[in-house]
């Protein structure tokens, strides 16, 4: 019993101090769907990562909240944190502090949201409606900072293609009504089983 109770200790002792010992994570909440990547590097070297999607189903009046996360194997963690570092994800300045950036506006649309942590230090920007180039038909951003955010988001997408992992889990849930905020818009899907 006490060799459990010591192994029980370790093992919570290891979970908790992994949480708190984090090098580096990215955290990126897309426009158009309800998904947000996080990718975490820990001191030890550990890493890990998931896609989270949210979503409310419909069931008679009441409104249940569907979670599903879809974790990554480690070889795609550390490829993706590597190419977005790569690319400038920890030096990105926040919309408001570009000029070209914040004088573009947006009428109640999407925003993508970045949340990154260094060790201590956490950074918060956030960019109304940029999607990957693959949703958007190719178009280029226009300003050097927005068009650097796209890059970032269509590494993402090119590595694990949001839309299909959205169209993926629509297909395995029950038969039902499912939604999602986008920017004011709310957006419900009819799923029926086939």
């Amino acid at each position: 019993m006490k060799k459990i109770s010591i192994l029980l200790f370790l093992i919570f002792q290891q979970t908790f101090s992994q949480n708190l010992d984090i090098r580096r994570s990215y955290e990126i909440s897309f426009c158009g769907k309800p998904q947000t990547i996080k990718l975490i590097e820990y001191q030890n070297g550990f890493v890990e990562g998931f896609l989270e999607t949210k979503l409310t189903r419909k069931v008679l009046r009441k409104r249940k909240e569907i979670i599903n996360k879809t974790s990554f194997d480690n070889v795609l963690v550390k490829k993706l944190m590597l190419d977005l570092k790569n690319a400038g994800i920890e030096t990105l300045k926040k919309c408001n502090e570009d000029l070209d950036c914040h004088s573009i506006g947006f009428l109640d649309g999407d925003s993508l949201s970045f949340n990154i942590q260094i060790d201590s230090i956490n950074k918060q920007a956030y960019f109304s409606e940029i999607y990957p180039e693959s949703q958007t038909k190719e178009q280029i951003e226009k300003t050097e900072l927005r068009r650097k955010v796209q890059i970032l988001i269509t590494i993402i997408d090119k590595e694990i293609n949001l839309e299909k992992q959205f169209s993926d889990l629509m297909k395995g849930l029950k038969e039902g009504t499912y939604c999602y905020w986008t920017g004011i818009s709310k957006v419900c899907i009819i799923h029926e089983e086939i």
